[in-house]
């Protein structure tokens, strides 16, 4: 077969199903062009991860798909919703859910991914935590550094597409702290801990994350023949930890440059609370009261694109999610369809 290069050498049937994708895609741009315009006050920082970065309590794990909460409070504020219930049926990490709280507002997240419903669990029980007594703790448990010292460790669970994913130092230390992070008394101390671990799987190993896929470094011997990728520098987990401790740390205490968001000046005089829901909205939200949503804000997946059991292996892994459960996640979000009654 020759090579194709000018659509005039595509088969008929091929240019006849471009022909009618491009008519139904004029057909819908006119259906709703009195119903769109252009918004200048949205830019590329304020409508992806990136306006998190260095926003206390919405830095501390990287979801890349997400989006600012910056862009949230604009929304809530633009549709003049102050009261009520605010859904987002792919809740990702909670961005929604978190800022709609602050607001004062009730919020309802739906989440397949069980990492990303891990985020949004351990983000909103820090919301209601006394920051004091937790702050203090992670204090501790840097000065302590256990993960250095001999002892105990818990096993990482990895799946066939994680394994040799650490340097063997670091993977031995990452063992050391989720041993001693499951010692802790408190049970939500121990899970922020696991949590912090979860936020720096990528940065003390030879992975990136890469649109739908995992990028592996020439340095993990996987052998990519001819494809030799460098990540650059693979933080030492000691380093990545200390960081990530002291960083949640840092935010929960506040700081005088930036108030805390969860300082009392910022929170409404009552915060929303935050409900999660497990599972596909597809399931969920028709089983949902009618009338009890007044505002909407998420932003969909990409459908059969994006493999977030790939992308995501890591923090799965991490969580104890084995082989059947990720070939039945992977099911449901790439070619899930409602059962027929």
């Amino acid at each position: 077969m020759g090579l194709i290069t000018s659509i005039d050498q595509l088969p008929a049937v091929h240019l006849d199903m471009l022909s009618q994708i491009d008519g139904a895609d004029r057909d819908l741009m006119s259906r709703f062009a009195p119903k769109l315009s252009i918004n200048r006050d949205l830019d590329r920082s304020l409508v992806s991860f990136q306006g998190n970065r260095e926003e206390i309590g919405h830095r501390w794990c990287k979801f890349r798909e997400g989006f600012s909460a910056s862009l949230i409070r604009y929304v809530i504020a633009k549709a003049g919703i102050n009261k009520g219930r605010i859904l987002d049926p792919f809740a990702g990490g909670g961005t929604t859910l978190v800022v709609a709280a602050e607001l004062g507002l009730d919020a309802v997240g739906i989440e397949l991914l069980p990492s990303s419903a891990e985020i949004i669990r351990v983000r909103s029980e820090v919301l209601n935590a006394d920051k004091s007594w937790l702050a203090k703790q992670i204090r501790r448990i840097v000065i302590e550094r256990k993960w250095t010292q001999p002892g105990t460790r818990q096993p990482f669970s990895h799946l066939r597409i994680t394994e040799n994913a650490f340097p063997e130092e670091n993977e031995r230390q990452l063992e050391r702290f989720l041993f001693e992070a499951g010692s802790e008394t408190s049970a939500l101390l121990s899970s922020l801990l696991r949590f912090a671990a979860m936020c720096v799987l990528e940065e003390i190993s030879f992975t990136r994350k890469d649109g739908q896929y995992l990028r592996w470094d020439h340095r993990s011997g996987r052998g990519f023949g001819t494809k030799c990728f460098d990540k650059g520098k693979i933080q030492s987990f000691d380093e990545a930890i200390r960081e990530k401790l002291d960083q949640i740390a840092d935010d929960i205490e506040g700081r005088e440059a930036q108030p805390s968001l969860f300082s009392p000046e910022l929170k409404a005089p009552n915060p929303g609370k935050i409900e999660l829901r497990l599972g596909s909205c597809l399931d969920i939200v028709p089983k949902m009261e009618p009338n009890s949503i007044d505002g909407l804000v998420t932003s969909p997946p990409y459908c059969n694109r994006y493999d977030y059991t790939r992308t995501y292996a890591l923090e799965l892994a991490m969580l104890g999610t084995g082989e059947d459960r990720i070939r039945e996640l992977r099911q449901t979000m790439l070619l899930y369809a409602p059962e027929q009654k």
